[in-house]
């Protein structure tokens, strides 16, 4: 097979753009991924401290939630997704540049038997 410039060029550009929106992912994470098994979407750790606003409610928010629940109801708004797993440990996802995967997440973590809270 002869690789042509172009789709050397088209190749390098896809491969360049799924490393970028991999390291994306980590915006308001802690670069640490966890996985809760049985669920295929990415989740960070997230690294809620400021004193934002939007920071102190989200975070009131995730202290009050019990284990093996999740919300999309946040001061963050529709487009994030913030669960806390079996083990009390806090995860979040994001829609976010075409990647779907707060409402990913939801729909596996509902499969699971995850509970949504408002």
């Amino acid at each position: 097979m002869k690789l042509t410039k172009e789709t050397l060029k088209r190749i390098i550009k896809e491969e360049l753009d799924a490393v970028m929106e991999y390291n994306r992912e980590f915006v308001r994470g802690d670069a640490g991924v966890d996985r809760i098994q049985g669920v295929k979407t990415t989740l960070s750790k997230p690294r809620i401290s400021g004193s934002h606003p939007k920071d102190i409610e989200t975070r009131a928010k995730l202290d009050k939630m019990d284990n093996k629940t999740f919300t999309r109801n946040s001061a963050m708004g529709p487009d994030f997704i913030y669960i806390k797993d079996e083990s009390g440990n806090e995860l979040f996802a994001a829609n976010h540049r075409g990647n779907n995967r707060a409402d990913s997440a939801e729909k596996e973590l509902l499969a699971l038997g995850y509970t949504k809270v408002e």
